[in-house]
């Protein structure tokens, strides 16, 4: 992941929105560890239903950092799930997707997507740049709780792994794909960097991960730190 970004976030003249070429080799210090670190730990971010054998696997993996040295917080927050925001710009970019093809085409798209595609099709482009304000406003928040943390350690996924063809599971109560997911897109609204961290396995055998989240630009510390967990839990 480190040798990805390395290269990705090189400048591109083809790119319209490169910003000058910082040369960071995403490599260096990679091996630095969280000694020293203050991480805060959200388990719901203040909205989100995760089940209850991904919370005892992800408790275990955040205590792992402990071991290696970080200061580890419990975090009750209460932030508003940004969903509302971001369901919009996803249905948007769904149905710029999806307006090229030919029947057969959509015929193979999952039916769920075609339906959120369809509050895309129809959204105004004043309704657009109410939503683009709506994520300025939500970005412009501290991006980490109180400033004070390096790193921030959700969940990454609400519920273990199930069966395909379902877009949530099954007896869940569940009605949507975000909400089995809650913990990624309001980073992707911040422009947050996030990794993935393999944290154990359920009963059924089935991986379970915690996502690591640091400050705008942070990518380093964020990779940093997922790569001193797996060191220690390879």
């Amino acid at each position: 992941a480190a040798l990805m970004l390395t290269v990705i976030a090189r400048s591109d003249r083809r790119d319209w929105y490169q910003a000058p070429a910082l040369n960071i080799d995403y490599r260096q210090g990679l091996d630095s560890g969280v000694k020293g670190l203050r991480i805060g730990y959200s388990r719901t971010l203040g909205y989100a239903r995760v089940d209850l054998e991904v919370s005892m696997l992800v408790d275990k993996g955040v205590q792992a950092f402990e071991s290696l040295g970080a200061r580890v917080e419990e975090l009750d927050l209460e932030l508003e799930d940004p969903i509302a925001i971001m369901q919009p710009l996803w249905a948007v970019a769904l149905a710029l997707a999806i307006a090229p093809m030919t029947a057969t085409q959509r015929a193979l798209v999952d039916p769920p997507l075609l339906e959120i595609a369809e509050l895309g099709f129809g959204l105004s482009a004043l309704e657009y740049r109410r939503v683009e304000r709506a994520r300025d406003a939500f970005a412009r928040r501290p991006c980490m709780p109180d400033q004070d943390y390096d790193l921030l350690v959700t969940p990454q996924l609400a519920v273990p792994a199930f069966g395909a063809g379902h877009e949530v599971p099954p007896g869940s109560k569940r009605t949507r794909r975000w909400e089995w997911s809650p913990f990624t897109y309001p980073f992707n609204l911040s422009q947050q960097p996030a990794a993935s961290v393999p944290c154990g396995f359920t009963r059924d055998g089935l991986p379970v991960a915690m996502q690591l989240v640091g400050d705008k630009f942070a990518d380093a510390r964020v990779l940093q730190a997922a790569r001193a967990y797996e060191g220690m839990q390879p």
